[in-house]
């Protein structure tokens, strides 16, 4: 009976070794991050559609976007972007959002290749243009411009009448060492 007992004993130590000895020596997991510039263009959609009037909206955005910078990955590694493609995606919410102003925020991610950078983005609209503010998920910022890239009077007309559903936009962003 002992025997049983002393290779049961064996046994969870030999395990319990090899799972320890395997934890330490996974790479540690470290944040992306990125410093550069990027342009594209993709599609904002707004529930409810953004009128005149101001009122609680959720939007979502998604795009590409083209960039040139560097990226430091999850390992540490950097890697030089000259035009690489990039998805955009966030989600926002404001209280009292119009066409001509608002304010929302929300999340959203860069997708790069070797991974995503997570981060908040604050956007302030003003007219026809929107400031976009970015602070990322582990620290850093970025700064960027949104417009709309279709016809302006038939953005003006859906304004005032049953509102813009969806739309394209031309986004610009810059970041001074954007972490996620």
């Amino acid at each position: 009976m002992r025997t049983h007992h002393n290779i049961g004993i064996w046994l969870v130590a030999g395990l319990t070794i090899v799972l320890v000895g395997t934890a330490a020596a996974s790479p540690k997991h470290r944040t992306i991050s990125f410093t550069g510039d990027c342009q594209g263009s993709g599609t904002v959609a707004f529930t409810p559609p953004l009128t005149n009037t101001a009122r609680p909206i959720s939007q979502r955005a998604r795009g590409t976007l083209i960039c040139s910078g560097n990226l430091v990955d999850g390992r540490g590694r950097t890697h030089g972007l000259t035009n690489a493609g990039v998805g955009y995606t966030s989600r926002e919410q404001g209280d009292s959002v119009s066409c001509g102003l608002g304010l929302d925020s929300g999340p959203g991610a860069l997708h790069f290749k070797w991974g995503r950078l997570r981060f908040n983005v604050t956007e302030r609209r003003a007219a026809a243009a929107a400031t976009l503010t970015y602070t990322g998920a582990k620290g850093g910022s970025a700064t960027g411009v949104a417009h709309p890239n279709g016809d302006p009077a038939t953005a003006v007309q859906q304004c005032a009448g049953s509102g813009i559903k969806r739309t394209g936009v031309d986004l610009t962003l810059h970041a001074d060492s954007l972490t996620g």
